[in-house]
């Protein structure tokens, strides 16, 4: 394999979801739904599936609010600081194609495609709408 081959064939792959944003707002949106009060400590510290063990019927509410494409709560997200300029920086600097891979949920309509993918280009993301080498990897249910 030529040196152009292997530049063409490296990609970096990464998680959305605390990998490169903050979702502790969306994550106490979801719980105040869900529980139907707010969360009383550090939100960003609660491990939900350990907290709603004994009522897995909530825990199944609270992933599928989570991960699905209500922007009621995907808009609540933040950018990690730095996150967007380093994966450009690898994307464009370095020439990587870049995969985005998270257990967000396409959904009915495919919503949850084009919102994640504005809510990266918002952000200064390298995004599946602006270049042909990056892509999203979402599950389907």
């Amino acid at each position: 394999m030529g040196p152009e081959a292997a530049r063409e064939s490296r990609i970096l792959i990464t998680d959305i979801d605390g990998t490169v944003n903050k979702y502790a707002r969306r994550k106490a949106a979801i719980w105040k739904v869900v529980m139907g009060k707010e969360y009383e400590g550090d939100i960003a510290a609660l491990d939900v599936k350990d907290a709603l063990q004994e009522t897995p019927l909530l825990f199944d509410i609270f992933e599928r609010l989570f991960f699905s494409d209500n922007p009621a709560f995907t808009t609540l997200d933040e950018p990690l600081p730095g996150a967007a300029e380093t994966l450009a920086y690898f994307h464009i600097g370095k020439g990587l194609r870049l995969a985005y891979l998270t257990a967000r949920i396409i959904g009915q309509e495919g919503n949850m495609v084009l919102e994640t993918s504005e809510w990266l280009g918002e952000h200064r993301f390298p995004t599946p709408l602006t270049h042909q080498d990056v892509y999203l990897f979402m599950r389907e249910i």
